[in-house]
């Protein structure tokens, strides 16, 4: 009687490892994963100023330099660990790594969720906008998604490491190179409270939902919010307050958000004052490095003061006016 000796070849190993023809569902599941790493790199990438602000939302890092390092960071981590899992290069590493990172993120969101310092995770930029809670969620799919990869993976895996690596060593150089090229220096990406950049901000204000407005004569409060915003929200009672104020500038809102968005506000909160809208690119630079509410008073198309995620009360609009 013969016995046949059934040694696995390479070629049966696990094709996440072993660069096999055949793919197994745990290596299209790692490929999947990568895929969305990349877009979600990309597409932060298309506005870096818009991703630092969403950064900046979680009230996790609030200065200029650190915010701006972050986001640079996380793209270029991203384009990295996306394209090692989409080739398959170190995949044991490769998925620790990003299963450590998607802990992370679980992390960040769950505190979002909690504390509800922000609605929109920034995960995808405007192109998908999704809550901490949906984050969440499908940052513990995606990590699922990753075991079944590890398990099969062969640490020893060496078939094609030189085209992986390749392949690697260019998303390097897209995660450096690509931000600067499309969303300009990094020291833009923030802008800096000066206030002839506001004032200039201004004049060239394009605002919808709001009538009769001539910013280049008379006295305003200007408050800039986002219907997402928890201090915002909490901030109405205490606007109302100056709105109604007899001999007070006129105070009025400015936000990115649509008018679906806006409408939805003023039913569920009722405020006093109008809210009108204008483009993000004009609302990130009129709130620079500060933060939302951010209250500007303007007095014949000069700003004269701001105030940052305070709400003044009507002693500190006296002694201003």
């Amino acid at each position: 009687m013969r016995l046949i000796n059934r040694k696995t070849t390479p070629s049966q190993q696990s094709p996440i490892c072993n660069g096999g023809r055949r793919l197994r569902p745990a290596s299209i599941l790692a490929g999947a994963v990568g895929i969305i790493l990349i877009t979600a790199a990309l597409i932060k990438t298309m506005d870096m100023r818009l991703f630092v602000e969403q950064m900046k939302a979680y009230h996790i890092i609030s200065k200029p330099i650190l915010l701006i390092l972050g986001a640079w960071i996380l793209i270029f981590t991203e384009f990295i660990l996306g394209t090692a899992l989409l080739v398959s290069y170190r995949p044991k590493i490769t998925i620790t790594i990003v299963a450590s990172l998607f802990l992370i993120f679980i992390g960040v969101n769950v505190w979002a969720w909690i504390t509800q310092v922000t609605e929109d995770c920034g995960c995808f930029g405007t192109w998908l906008v999704r809550t901490p809670a949906e984050a969440f969620i499908e940052d513990l799919v995606l990590l699922a998604a990753l075991v079944p990869a590890w398990f099969s993976c062969n640490p020893l895996q060496t078939k094609k490491i030189g085209i992986k690596k390749a392949f690697v060593a260019v998303a390097m150089m897209v995660g450096l190179i690509l931000p600067v090229v499309v969303s300009g220096l990094p020291d833009t990406w923030i802008d800096k409270p000066r206030l002839n950049v506001i004032e200039t901000e201004i004049e060239h204000l394009q605002i919808s939902g709001i009538n009769d407005l001539t910013l280049a004569h008379g006295d305003y409060l200007i408050v800039l919010m986002l219907t997402d915003c928890v201090h915002c929200r909490d901030a109405v009672p205490f606007l109302c307050d100056l709105a109604d104020q007899p001999g007070f500038p006129r105070l009025f809102a400015l936000s990115p958000n649509d008018e679906i968005e806006r409408k939805s506000f003023i039913e569920t909160y009722q405020p006093s004052y109008p809210i009108g809208q204008i483009e993000l690119h004009a609302f990130l630079r009129l709130l620079g490095d500060g933060d939302v509410p951010r209250v500007l008073f303007l007095r014949d198309g000069r700003l004269m003061h701001i105030w940052d995620e305070e709400i003044p009360d009507a002693n500190d609009i006296v002694q201003v006016l």
